[in-house]
């Protein structure tokens, strides 16, 4: 049975109303959002093709179950309803003009070849180096480290070796550890017949599995290249989706392997559309606080965090942490009154952020609210 209506195809609608089933936009947030807080509050919320998009995109996911689902929502699409999609390639559309090319790269049909070439292209090693580089967060400095990496003439020997260092670690396996691996392909200069390395792709491995991937191109500085989109990976930490949550909630902010695992304390929600409207709170690694926009992962040092929380995003069980025992005295504080959550962070991002900072802020505007 369908949730909306019996249309098949999409036909240029921006949202999922009319093309998703009930059955399959629940397989797609069982497959690639692991909180159940979040699969369940969204399972009745309306969602428009680039939040599905996004959603399969940044989820910590293998390249392949994102390659299956972006196929598979390609076959339901028709970008140009006016014109028998069997009847025009997808180059020939993006080549009708700018808003025809902006649809066809936000298609399903276009991410899904996006994928599929970078699938390919790890596949295909002949003449090519892999480079090997393992990752972690350190969480002394509250920043990454990396390895010295590591040349494989074929992407299997290091997947080999990524298993292998897997299984010396065994139980002392960090959660907090990740993998890069770069190609790198000979390119012949046409002026100068020189023969030199070009880094084509980077690949992100969580644990043995290729989630995220960056397709790169040339600059005008020599052996210097920079991603042609992050769509694919860095893009995934802005997932902007609706949460479950009010202010004064804490919640657990899971990035992990990219950022240890902490509470935060919501201190606005306000309309839940916004990118920025969510705010949090939270104590870093280091033992600094953080202020910043929850959609957008802006509650970390580290740039490279790839994964946004909203994928694991949950209520943080309690009791909290010693460490983290301020957050219980906000949430005491705003008690899910949205104009006290948004009076503190007014007053917080204009300080240092202390413990001591934050408790005279708290002992302040508990003792204005009560002498008015």
């Amino acid at each position: 049975m369908k949730q909306f209506c019996n249309d098949s195809q999409i036909n240029g609608a921006d949202d999922t109303d009319g093309w998703l089933t009930e059955r399959e936009k629940s397989d797609v947030l069982r497959v690639f959002l692991p909180s159940d807080t979040m699969r369940r509050h969204l399972a009745g919320v309306p969602l428009t093709k680039k939040q599905i998009s996004g959603l399969i995109c940044g989820a910590p996911v293998p390249l392949t179950d994102k390659l299956h689902w972006m196929k598979y929502l390609a076959a339901k699409e028709n970008l140009f309803p006016d014109i028998p999609s069997e009847s025009l390639s997808l180059q020939e559309q993006s080549a009708a003009g700018p808003a025809a090319r902006q649809t066809v790269e936000a298609s399903f049909s276009y991410q899904a070849k996006q994928i599929k070439l970078a699938l390919e292209e790890l596949e295909m090693g002949i003449g090519a180096v892999f480079l090997l580089i393992e990752v972690w967060h350190d969480e002394e400095l509250d920043d990454r480290k990396i390895s010295a990496g590591t040349p494989f003439f074929n992407a299997d020997d290091a997947l080999e070796y990524i298993r292998y260092d897997m299984d010396s670690a065994g139980d002392d396996y960090s959660n907090l550890c990740w993998y890069e691996l770069q190609k790198w392909k000979p390119s012949t200069d046409p002026v100068s017949g020189k023969v030199s390395y070009v880094h084509s792709y980077t690949y992100y491995f969580l644990k043995d599995r290729a989630c995220f991937f960056e397709k790169l191109e040339e600059t005008r500085e020599p052996y210097l290249f920079r991603p042609e989109s992050r769509r694919y990976a860095e893009d995934g930490q802005h997932l902007n989706l609706p949460v479950p949550f009010c202010a004064g909630d804490i919640v657990r902010v899971d990035c992990r392997p990219f950022q240890p695992e902490r509470p935060a304390v919501l201190l606005e929600v306000g309309d839940n559309t916004d990118c920025c409207c969510v705010q949090a709170l939270c104590r870093g690694q280091n033992g600094t606080w953080t202020i910043g926009a929850l959609k957008h992962g802006r509650l970390f040092s580290n740039g490279d965090c790839f994964l946004s929380p909203l994928y694991r995003l949950e209520a943080y069980p309690k009791p909290l942490p010693k460490s983290d025992g301020l957050l219980q005295n906000i949430q005491n504080f705003i008690a899910g009154d949205e104009m006290r959550g948004r009076i503190l962070w007014d007053k917080l991002w204009k300080e240092r952020l202390t413990d001591k900072n934050i408790c005279k802020i708290l002992r302040d505007v508990t003792e204005k609210r009560y002498a008015e």
